[in-house]
């Protein structure tokens, strides 16, 4: 039997409170810095590393926008259901909090 449950942002919020983003950050042989989501399977690069997690932040807010205006398709697609969380984090989390749940970690070429 399925059913829909609703909630507010706030609830929300606190539901997903614990749910974080993976980072890994690379630096690159001319300086630049490359970054990934892993659970979103994002990449970016930057001059920086604040350079870089601001683009993976925008990349994030633009996928959650576009999953969410293609929910039907995206959500049905095994490889992306397990997205929705992270869309909804994305969605209902300001930017700052959002960058604070991105762990960063290492990576190496």
């Amino acid at each position: 039997m399925d059913s829909v449950k609703m909630f507010g942002a706030r609830i929300l919020q606190a539901l997903l409170a614990t749910l974080t983003f993976t980072v890994q950050l690379v630096p690159e042989d001319d300086g630049s810095v490359t970054g990934s989501v892993e659970e979103l399977d994002l990449f970016e690069n930057s001059a920086t590393k604040d350079g870089c997690m601001r683009l993976l932040l925008e990349d994030m807010k633009e996928y959650a926008r576009d999953f969410c205006s293609e929910f039907a398709l995206w959500s049905s697609a095994p490889n992306r259901m397990k997205h929705i969380p992270y869309v909804a984090k994305i969605l209902c989390v300001s930017d700052e909090r959002l960058l604070e749940s991105m762990i960063c970690q290492p990576g190496g070429n």
